[in-house]
């Protein structure tokens, strides 16, 4: 234990490792906790100012999370509540749509039947005047002829009037209608 002996040589070195390695770590121990406890109550004041400054960090981006998802709850809720309404007012005004576009295919019917009825109407008096005029010019072939072999030897002034009033009275009768 005597890191210096007198003993039967005189002065010299303890060599015993034993005895010498406690006295060694006394001293380094000491010399530690002199010099190295500032050192050491500094670096654990520095990382537990770090560690509640992340644990601050941590709390404020916690309740701004919290804050974020109540605010999409309620954003939720309200596109919940106005696909509702969206959907109702699709459904109605598909409702007026369904009812215009049917009142204007109906309407438009309508309108066909008429345009065909009109034509139909249009061909029909067409005919008849193509009718008229196929008859008319028969009669014009026929009737002065008749009427020459009626009148027979009678003057041609007179058979030229009596042809002439025939004509008149004809085409006179026949565009009345």
């Amino acid at each position: 234990m005597h890191l210096f002996s007198l003993s039967h040589t005189g002065f010299g070195i303890n060599t015993n490792i034993l005895e010498t390695n406690v006295l060694n770590l006394g001293v380094v121990i000491a010399f530690v906790i002199v010099n190295g406890g500032k050192a050491f109550n500094e670096a654990l004041n520095t990382r537990r100012e770090r560690i509640l400054k992340t644990m601050a960090r941590a709390e404020e981006k916690y309740q701004e999370a919290q804050a974020a998802l109540k605010q999409a709850k309620l954003q939720y809720i309200k596109a919940k509540y106005k696909a509702v309404v969206i959907r109702s007012d699709g459904r109605v005004l598909l409702k007026r749509l369904a009812i215009v576009f049917l009142k204007n295919a109906h309407d438009e019917q309508v309108r066909l039947l008429k345009t065909e009825y009109k034509k139909t109407l249009l061909l029909e008096k067409q005919s008849m005047i193509a009718v008229q005029g196929s008859l008319l010019k028969s009669i014009f072939n026929l009737v002065p002829g008749k009427c020459i072999k009626r009148v027979g030897k009678s003057s041609s002034v007179l058979k030229t009037m009596e042809l002439k009033s025939v004509e008149r009275f004809l085409l006179s009768n026949a565009f009345e209608k």
